[in-house]
């Protein structure tokens, strides 16, 4: 590789970081398939490019923060439940939870934490 190369690649890779950090939220479209060792997805927002693993990560993380991660790539997970607090916790109590009101109330706030939703004061 000759010098004139090697800074176009790293003005390429630059140009690229900095669509991705400018991002406030990416998106990948739908699911590719079937997946190839290697490939990479383009956000729809930005126009960047990240690879696939990377994409995976950052898709995990906005599911841990209780978000719907189809989100970000559309059918990533097919059984992900959008539901409300309530809906929820009828499913834990016919598993047998039973908290009182207070603990209840820290268990909704987690919630709300976890959705990003804005809790009361």
């Amino acid at each position: 590789m000759t010098p004139p190369e090697a800074r176009s690649m790293l003005a390429k890779i630059k140009e690229n970081q900095d669509r991705l950090f400018s991002c406030k939220r990416h998106e990948f479209g739908d699911v590719p398939m079937p997946f190839e060792m290697g490939m990479t997805f383009r956000c729809v927002r930005c126009q960047g490019d990240m690879k696939a693993i990377d994409a995976f990560r950052y898709i995990q993380g906005y599911e841990a923060a209780g978000r719907n991660p189809n989100d970000i790539l559309n059918g990533y997970r097919a059984d992900w439940k959008g539901e409300t607090f309530e809906e929820a916790w009828k499913a834990f109590e016919a598993q047998g939870f039973m908290y009182g009101r207070d603990a209840l109330e820290q268990v909704r706030f987690g919630w709300n934490i976890a959705k990003g939703l804005r809790t009361a004061s």
